[in-house]
């Protein structure tokens, strides 16, 4: 496999670390950042797999310093959690494993198809709570 090369210009950076802070506090609250920082990635010419690979880096940052903020100030506990936890890294697991078999355009694709459904189903879920759910990244 060969690793991406990409060059982009100065505001292209400061787009991406300014989209990368602002889809971390969406994370951090409510999950679905994803759906800002893939697209920039992409805008700024990284190909599509590996703009969604790189998000997931600070997917995993972002999961972990929520949780541990959480933790910290009694908003969830690890009994609280723990039943959720092994269906999320399985289901982690076995989708990660999809995607690396599929190609970038399909994955842009895809990806581009399912940015409406998850951000509706995003929108429906803060409407019908009252609000988000602290914890849930994506």
């Amino acid at each position: 496999m060969e690793v991406a090369s990409v060059r982009m210009s100065p505001i292209e950076a400061v787009l991406i670390f300014f989209g990368g802070m602002f889809a971390g506090a969406i994370n951090s609250m409510a999950g679905g950042g994803s759906l800002l920082t893939v697209p920039l990635l992409s805008l700024a010419g990284v190909e599509g797999l590996f703009a969604n690979g790189t998000n997931r880096v600070a997917v995993l940052i972002q999961n972990a310093s929520s949780g541990y903020g959480y933790a910290s100030k009694k908003v969830i506990g690890a009994r609280e959690a723990a039943p959720i936890f092994l269906p999320a890294v399985v289901g982690g697991l076995i989708g990660a494993l999809l995607v690396s078999g599929v190609d970038d355009a399909l994955f842009e694709k895809i990806f581009g198809v399912m940015m409406f459904p998850m951000l509706a189903l995003s929108d429906l879920e803060a409407e019908g709570e009252g609000g988000a759910k602290p914890g849930r990244s994506g």
